[in-house]
């Protein structure tokens, strides 16, 4: 048990070595505040380094159960071979006498009540790094928003979009990606920027002002909307391609919602419309509480000044 801590404890420290991980750490905290540790899957050190054999048998009770499992089995196998062997192996697992999420139930995630700006420092950072993150859909309150979230990604990260036109081309910035992580609590909405230092006041003006007309009616093309869609499509087909990624997909979908969710994925996609991403931008992002990040090395503050420009 003790080696393993060690082990394990490496792991957090190889992601830690790389520099964002300060900013998207810090980020974490802000964004979830009490609920910090369910969004945080690396753990934190004192915990790794400490964890006891009985509490890894508290967690095995209470979660470890073939009513709270999913099975997956792919490949070139024999349909009736593989429940024939499976039911040798688990045929004698016992069910647990009670559902462990209503046993054990899940809290709800704590809403953003305003918006929250933050400034850390790096030594190994050699740009500014900008991370601005929502409260986005989740896959129990709000499964259709979730379809809509990735296809309003997919569109803005368009090379030829509005935004990466606006920040990319124009000089205002080296990098921007938005995401949406699919999560059956709260998942994050994130718009992650490498500005250019010498244009930090300019590019944050503007990402602000590209925000305020995401939901504009002329913001995409019904050209970039259907490109988007087909994008979706070609990266469903691809994960599908490699078996062994297959099962990890489909696991994840399973966790995070439900397999129905995954099989019908491409069919609630494509009737993503354009009021329904206008709607999504209105619901979550446009004017609504949010938490951003600026990681930057100490020797930029004095020339950044970030305290006068970077505030909600």
């Amino acid at each position: 048990m003790k080696r393993e801590n060690i082990v394990v404890d490496g792991e957090f420290q190889r992601k830690e070595s790389n520099p964002s991980f300060a900013l998207f750490d810090a980020m974490d905290h802000h964004m979830w505040g009490e609920s910090y540790s369910r969004k945080n899957v690396i753990g934190n050190h004192e915990v790794i380094r400490n964890a006891t054999h009985d509490q890894m048998e508290k967690i095995k009770n209470r979660y470890y159960w073939p009513n709270n499992s999913l099975l997956i089995v792919a490949g070139k196998v024999l349909h009736e071979d593989v429940f024939t062997q499976v039911g040798q192996v688990f045929g004698d697992w016992v069910a647990a006498g009670f559902d462990p999420f209503v046993e054990y139930p899940v809290p709800e995630i704590k809403p953003l009540e305003k918006s929250d700006y933050f400034v850390i420092k790096g030594p190994n950072v050699t740009v500014p790094l900008l991370l601005i993150e929502w409260q986005g859909p989740d896959t129990r309150n709000d499964a259709p928003g979730t379809y809509i979230a990735d296809i309003f990604s997919t569109i803005v990260n368009q090379h030829l979009g509005k935004l990466q036109k606006a920040l990319i081309n124009t000089g205002l910035a080296q990098q921007v990606d938005l995401n949406y992580l699919t999560q059956k609590y709260a998942g994050p909405i994130s718009l992650f920027v490498v500005p250019n230092p010498a244009k930090m006041k300019e590019c944050l003006a503007e990402i602000n002002k590209q925000i305020e007309i995401f939901d504009a009616d002329d913001y995409f093309t019904d050209a970039e909307l259907a490109i988007a869609k087909r994008h979706m499509e070609i990266r469903e087909l691809k994960e599908e391609e490699a078996t062994s990624e297959f099962v990890h997909i489909l696991s994840f979908w399973w966790c995070s919602t439900s397999l129905e969710y995954f099989t019908n994925y491409l069919s609630n996609m494509n009737n993503v419309t354009r009021g329904d991403l206008q709607n999504y931008v209105r619901k979550y992002i446009k004017n609504k509480p949010h938490c951003a990040g600026l990681l930057i090395n100490p020797t930029m503050e004095a020339s950044l000044n970030p305290a006068a420009f970077f505030k909600p």
